[in-house]
């Protein structure tokens, strides 16, 4: 079984779904007309719904997914992914994680394929959150239990300010990731707790 088979579908159906111009649409589904409607098919969870209808593969995943529009982003958070905001190198914003018990994060899983009935969520057990200051220079990092079970915020935060410092902006964003990779991995592998 691959383990990343379920994550990876899921991901590249989000993409798709996002990747479709508003136009296109409420071209071919007549339920979106008004331009209210079509602001709510923008949303982050409206995305995650239509991306997570549409998965087969069996297995699960968390997830998070942002989405800005203006100065507000909108996100939904499933189990212990996780995103941050950075603002001025200080952290303003952390989202929470959801977790059944302890280290037992809620987990999306494909809607018909779960044949053992085993406990798992669906996009409407959601977090949602809205934040609506975003600004020009605000960092926004996503990440996985692999990120924020390996790295201090701290960790993050100057490993952030480090990159953001020496990069080009059309160049931060991959070097940034880059950097938290190979950071978490480095402390996954470290002895010391």
């Amino acid at each position: 079984v691959d383990s990343g088979a379920y994550s990876r579908e899921l991901m590249q159906r989000l993409c798709d779904v996002v990747s479709v111009a508003p136009e296109n649409e409420a071209e071919s589904n007549p339920n979106i007309s008004s331009p209210r409607q079509q602001r709510a098919s923008r949303t982050a969870l409206h995305s995650l719904f239509r991306a997570w209808d549409g998965v087969k593969t069996v297995g699960s995943a968390t997830a998070t997914l942002v989405r800005l529009e203006d100065t507000a982003l909108s996100a939904v958070v499933v189990g212990d992914s996780q995103f941050i905001v950075l603002r001025d190198n200080k952290i303003i914003y952390t989202s929470p994680v959801q977790e059944m018990a302890f280290n037992t994060p809620y987990q999306l899983a494909a809607s018909d394929g779960n044949p053992a009935n085993l406990e798992f969520q669906s996009p409407k057990d959601a977090r949602k959150i809205t934040l609506r200051d975003i600004r020009e220079g605000d960092v926004v990092i996503l990440g996985t239990d692999g990120l924020f079970d390996n790295l201090f915020l701290d960790e993050i935060k100057t490993v952030a300010k480090d990159v953001l410092s020496k990069e080009p902006p059309e160049n931060a964003p991959f070097a940034l990731a880059e950097a938290l990779l190979g950071e978490s991995f480095r402390a996954s592998e470290s002895a010391t707790l």
